[in-house]
């Protein structure tokens, strides 16, 4: 598969396996959820931590660890807003909303301990 291909493919791939595969990435974090936009994609992990990877080129960006996000469990689902701006994160501890801003801090806006274990299906 060539680079051009790659993009075009993950708009297909929702699993964290298959955007792995193409990713070639490996190690000991364990990636548990992936969400893609127009420019970004966002890979949940087991750690509480949210990794950040250009689309185009699958460079890292940015990383919110379990420490930034106050996550100490597993991410169930990521979903990123439509503008890239907001980002929410389910957990079994309850469901985050964060504003993102690549090369600045994020910070967390709600904290909803009320719909634990939820799936994210949608975000505006």
């Amino acid at each position: 598969m060539t680079t051009s291909e790659q993009p075009q493919n993950l708009l297909k791939l929702k699993t964290p396996e298959t955007v792995l595969s193409i990713l070639g990435v490996s190690g000991r974090v364990k990636y548990s959820s992936v969400d893609i936009s127009e420019h970004y994609l966002v890979l949940g992990a087991t750690t509480g931590s949210v990794y950040f990877f250009n689309k185009s080129s699958l460079s890292f960006i940015k990383l919110l660890s379990s420490t930034d996000t106050s996550i100490a469990e597993p991410i169930i689902s990521v979903r990123l807003s439509p503008q890239e701006n907001h980002l929410a994160v389910a957990s079994r501890a309850g469901l985050y909303l964060y504003e993102v801003v690549i090369g600045s801090k994020e910070k967390l806006l709600v904290k909803v301990t009320d719909h634990k274990e939820g799936e994210i299906t949608q975000i505006q």
